[in-house]
């Protein structure tokens, strides 16, 4: 026995001998185990180290073991450690006679960390499971095309019951025009080809031979110590429908918007070759160029002649409208100097400016502010707002074209007027298509009401910011800031300037 203990002394494994609970021997190995010394446990006994509730069982087995009865050697029990830490603990238990008295020896195992990992796997797979089983999406893993594996919901979007799932053949569930593009994936995934896309889409087939549009993601997976093909499966049918819904719509929407753009264009051909002839004999009339006329006929003449010229910007503005929205506008762009632009409105629209009573004068910086853009179609831009201007600015007001050099690199072109102003509620609507005010003084002053849709279409053309402030009896400013990215910087050679400066 002595020898035995000797031996024991030093062994790795946790060694304990007891009679009746009383501890006899144990090895520093035990010791360890339960967090003390083993002449500390040799003051103890067994129950000591037991959970409460353990203690009748660990009394039980030493009953059968002494008695002879068929019990297992190994057995496992909640213990806990001298500080009260509790523990799970396998048992090897061997009896040996000893003088006179019934000797259990038992080799100790920690097994708290197994256990503990061993609960943590199952209830990680219990979460998992419950997550793949629960989902929307439908999930099933095959080898050799044949489903080994799926959830209730890859059951449900194919139609058929979970029971009956396991076991099909996954190219019964493809459509067979699509089958050669599904095995060629398949296929080369499982042989490593990267390029073959993960996720794609196909038209499936149900039970009951009907078809639906899924959506696939696939990956090889090890399954059971095998490779097999893990796949994801989302019917996206209603949202197929939908797409086409909207391909549908959005091509009606382009043949319409194609007729519309050529109605327009036929009727601006159609309308401008008579509006001239209009135009041009009502002047030659109002001007008594054939001979005299009688005074009330050279009234009639004016209006239409002044009729006419409307009516043609109307035709002028629909056409250009009409281009930007369906895209087939192309601007001309070149490095544009605001301050030539400003001058050319400026000279365009003086005598209408002396017609109305009114100053028309230009505010701009030393050096030119040049720009990437239409120089055509800014001046465009320029005319309507000057125009509008002095259409609604009364005698003695003033209209000023500024150009400006913004500190942060943008560039800014606007037009200042002392009008009669816009009032707030209004002021979101003025870009909109036939937009007018009802006012006395706006309904005298003729107009196509698509000047500023316009003028906003072709700012935004220009990627330009178009602002509007404006106060009742106080005046209008409209501008269009131009971005930096257009703004030609350090463009001006000093030398062409006509100074020589």
């Amino acid at each position: 026995m002595v020898k035995f203990h000797g031996l024991m002394e030093g062994s790795l494994q946790a060694f304990i001998s007891h009679v009746d609970g009383r501890i006899v021997f144990a090895n520093s190995a035990a010791a360890d185990i339960f967090g003390c010394t083993p002449s500390e446990m040799l003051e103890l006994t067994m129950w000591d180290f037991m959970l409460p509730s353990e203690v009748p069982r660990l009394k039980a087995y030493g009953h059968a073991r002494i008695e002879g009865d068929p019990v297992p050697e190994r057995y496992q029990m909640q213990a806990r450690r001298l500080d009260g830490t509790p523990m799970e603990l396998e048992f090897l238990v061997c009896t040996e006679i000893n003088e006179g008295q019934r000797v259990f020896h038992i080799f100790v195992q920690n097994r708290t960390n197994e256990h503990q990992a061993q609960r943590l796997l199952a209830s990680s797979e219990r979460k998992f499971r419950d997550l793949v089983e629960g989902s929307i999406q439908g999930l099933f893993v095959h080898r050799d095309w044949k489903i080994i594996y799926a959830n209730a919901a890859a059951a449900t979007i194919f139609g058929y019951d979970p029971v009956d799932f396991e076991g099909i053949d996954v190219r019964d569930l493809v459509a067979a025009d699509e089958m050669g593009m599904v095995e060629d994936f398949r296929n080369r995934r499982i042989a490593g080809d990267a390029s073959v896309p993960e996720r794609y889409e196909f038209q499936g087939v149900r039970a009951d031979g009907s078809q639906i549009w899924v959506e696939h993601f696939s990956r090889v997976v090890e399954w059971d110590e095998a490779p097999a093909v893990q796949t994801t499966i989302m019917d996206i049918t209603q949202r197929k429908k939908i797409e086409g819904s909207l391909i549908n719509a959005k091509d009606r929407a382009e043949h319409a918007d194609r007729a519309k753009t050529e109605f327009l264009g036929n009727m601006s051909h159609e309308l401008r070759t008579p509006l001239n002839a209009v135009i041009g004999f009502s002047q030659l009339i109002r001007e008594q160029v054939m001979g005299d006329v009688s005074p009330q006929y050279v009234d009639y003449a004016a209006s239409i002649h002044t009729s006419g010229q409307h009516l043609l910007e109307l035709v002028n503005d629909l056409l250009d409208v009409a281009s930007i929205e369906s895209g087939s506008m192309v601007l001309h762009e070149e490095p544009v100097d605001l301050s030539e632009i400003a001058r050319t409105c400026e000279r365009m629209l003086r005598g209408r400016a002396l017609r109305a009573s009114l100053l028309i004068s230009i505010e701009r910086p030393d050096t030119p502010v040049m720009v990437i853009a239409d120089a055509r179609r800014l001046k465009q831009v320029f005319i309507n707002l000057v125009g509008n201007s002095i259409k609604f600015t009364e005698q003695g007001g003033s209209v000023i074209i500024r150009v400006e050099a913004l500190d942060d690199g943008r560039a800014r072109m606007s037009v200042v007027d002392n009008g009669i102003g816009i009032q707030k509620e209004h002021q979101k609507s003025v870009f909109d298509a036939f937009f007018r005010v009802d006012s006395s003084f706006v309904s005298k002053r003729e107009g196509t009401g698509l000047g500023l849709p316009l003028v906003r279409a072709l700012a935004d053309l220009h990627q330009a910011e178009i602002g509007l402030e404006s106060d009742i009896g106080v005046g209008t400013t409209i501008s269009l800031t131009f971005p930096e990215a257009r703004v030609c910087h350090d463009s001006f050679d000093e030398s062409d300037d006509e100074s020589g400066i």
